[in-house]
């Protein structure tokens, strides 16, 4: 964020139906509340993949994850089995990229294995975005 933001303070008026806009510059000090905050952008390259846990997860400035979990089976399989987002993730499309990059990265490091979508939130995403998972046959649904 810049040093400066815009305050606009809307005044109704009624008997003229309409409203006056009044914008006031506000000059924000460094190491105030506003000059801590910004705003949290992700996409597909902010998943990071940690296979001694199993894992697929997107690291919060909070400290929370959202994360995949999957389990390699002995039976040639992985079964994605779990995904979780916290409250501040949720409605930014998050689990979208979790669900994408997991599913695509393993199918596509593993193409002997299948990949099951055991994972209620990761079966509706794999219906919903079939077309993006065309290239993998080893993708299926528990």
């Amino acid at each position: 964020l810049s040093d400066l933001i815009w305050i606009l303070i809307l005044e109704k008026k009624s008997e003229k139906k309409s409203a006056n806009i009044v914008a006031i510059w506000a000059q924000i000090p460094r190491g105030s509340f506003f000059g801590h905050w910004k705003m949290e952008t992700f996409n597909e390259d902010s998943v990071v993949h940690e296979p001694s846990t199993e894992t697929f997860y997107i690291s919060f400035e909070s400290g929370a994850k959202a994360f995949i979990n999957y389990k390699v089976e002995k039976n040639d399989t992985i079964d994605l089995w779990h995904t979780e987002v916290p409250d501040e993730g949720r409605g930014k499309g998050i689990g979208g990229f979790l669900a994408s990059k997991s599913i695509k990265d393993l199918a596509a490091a593993n193409s002997s294995k299948t990949v099951i979508l055991s994972c209620s939130y990761l079966q509706h995403y794999y219906k919903k975005n079939e077309a993006k998972f065309v290239d993998f046959e080893n993708i299926k649904m528990a």
